[in-house]
């Protein structure tokens, strides 16, 4: 046999092994990557049962969905004003008590802004019930605010993320406005953040605005009850992953990223909560965790 073809006939040879050797590499990869994901369900599914828990936490209905939306920002008095002044006029220009994102929390006298480990966690949001719409109330009451903190943070002690939710129903008059806390008494987030850019908020029905969850602008902020978005899986998934138990995780309030709030990667901040505790008005069991794709 020629000398050229020899070689042309080797070259197809080894043309054609390669990609099976290559195949081969990827399905033991893939095998090798199945028997780690059952190895750590299996380990979860123990811990689990070792907890005393169901053997998964589901999803439970959700209630209807509140679209929480940005109310406009006093405008800076001139060209020249630092983004803290203008942060210090809008807080100074809400009334005790306004829904909002970010700032400051007006906290109930006798009431001490949550802590964990001994420093505070950053405050993310204040809902004045009585100015959202009725539908809301069909759960919670109507006189009430809805506070929220949360610590979404990379530090693994900081896992899972440590959150507080409360709700408060007494008079407005017995709102205080919380001082601003030094640096080494409030924890930052994953990206150095504690105190987060005033957001004014208000709450808007579906039918109100012909929106959804699924449709943000730019003065969505986020909403209340309604879906998970679907890249993110189930309030069921999310609860499971943290032991919670139980079968019947809803959303209670979901954020967008905006401001100077930033949800891992520009994702979303979901608080959830057993639709069961819900009804009791129960707060104490809330989780919470950052989602992005």
């Amino acid at each position: 046999m020629p000398k050229a073809k020899r070689k042309a006939i080797t070259s197809e040879k080894t043309s054609k092994a390669k990609p099976n050797k290559f195949w081969a590499r990827i399905d033991k990869r893939l095998e090798k990557h199945i028997a780690e994901v059952e190895k750590r369900k299996a380990a979860h599914m123990r811990e689990r049962k070792s907890r005393g828990l169901s053997e998964t936490a589901g999803t439970g209905n959700p209630e209807p969905e509140i679209l929480i939306r940005a109310r406009p920002k006093p405008p800076f008095r001139n060209v020249h004003d630092s983004v803290k002044v203008r942060e210090r006029e809008t807080l100074a220009k809400l009334e005790i008590g306004a829904s909002r994102l970010g700032g400051l929390p007006d906290l109930p006298l006798g009431i001490q802004w949550p802590t964990f480990r001994r420093k505070k966690l950053p405050f993310v949001a204040q809902f004045n019930l009585a100015k959202f719409p009725k539908s809301v109330h069909r759960i919670l009451p109507k006189d009430g605010h809805l506070f929220a903190f949360a610590l979404i943070s990379n530090d693994k002690r900081h896992w899972p993320p440590p959150v507080s939710v409360f709700l408060y129903r007494g008079p407005t008059s017995k709102l205080k406005r919380a001082k601003v806390p030094s640096e080494d008494e409030i924890w930052a987030d994953w990206g150095g953040a504690s105190v987060y850019e005033v957001l004014p908020a208000t709450g808007k029905t579906v039918e109100q605005l012909g929106k959804t969850n699924a449709s943000p602008d730019a003065w969505s902020l986020g909403w209340l009850f309604g879906e998970m978005w679907r890249d993110f899986g189930t309030a069921g998934k999310l609860a499971d992953e943290q032991f919670g138990d139980g079968d019947d995780w809803i959303n209670l309030i979901a954020l967008h990223s905006g401001g100077s709030m930033l949800w891992s990667d520009a994702g979303h901040l979901y608080l959830l909560i057993r639709r069961s505790d819900l009804a009791k008005l129960d707060f104490s069991n809330v989780i919470g965790q950052a989602c992005s794709s």
